[in-house]
């Protein structure tokens, strides 16, 4: 599947948007999209949401 062609999952408030849509109307690059898909797969909403802290001394 091509990355303009990835959707959003289904659901109760509304059918899956194409990736450009969402792009287009979070005024985000294609890259940022996907960004934020892969870390809301890998640590959630919260961990998505909150900023990480860098492990600085």
């Amino acid at each position: 599947m091509k990355a303009d062609e990835e959707k959003t999952d289904e659901g109760p408030a509304g059918p899956a948007w194409l990736n450009d849509r969402i792009v287009e109307a979070l005024e985000l690059s294609s890259g940022g999209a996907q960004g934020i898909r892969r870390r809301f797969s890998g640590r959630g909403v919260e961990g998505t949401v909150e900023r990480k802290m860098p492990d600085r001394e």
